[in-house]
């Protein structure tokens, strides 16, 4: 199956494209489960990465990070997402899930307040002052 989603790939969001493919893959597989209006209010990107988007400092990143404030969708994200994008393993807690891939990391976190999603470069990010402070 060709992967329709490929907003990460398209806006060269990371240098290595392997993790563009895996976020495109992760957001091609949430919207086949849920719909576009659905996830673009419940789902966005978080983090450090959300913060570089919307314009702050270069830095590392340790971990891919997402966000919803869905709790059907964090119920998919725990039960099915791993095996459906071929994660290598994956970590299961209550507020997140934690997908391991070749030397690639990503965390999909739950929080009821999600606070507000912006658009940039066609990609959902969360408003730099609502992202948590736990989440890198």
């Amino acid at each position: 199956m060709a992967i329709a989603y490929n907003n990460f790939s398209t806006e060269k969001v990371f240098g290595n494209e392997e993790v563009n493919i895996i976020c495109n893959n992760i957001y091609e597989t949430i919207l086949e489960k849920f719909t576009s209006s659905t996830v673009n209010t419940d789902f966005a990107i978080t983090g450090t990465v959300a913060k570089i988007i919307q314009g702050a400092a270069l830095e590392d990143i340790v971990v891919m990070p997402f966000i919803t404030n869905n709790s059907s969708m964090l119920n998919f994200v725990l039960n099915e997402l791993p095996e459906k994008v071929n994660a290598l393993g994956a970590v299961k807690l209550t507020d997140r899930v934690q997908l391991f891939f070749n030397n690639i990391y990503v965390e999909i976190w739950y929080n009821a307040a999600i606070g507000t999603l912006n658009t940039v470069s066609n990609l959902r990010v969360q408003a730099t002052a609502d992202i948590p402070l736990y989440i890198n």
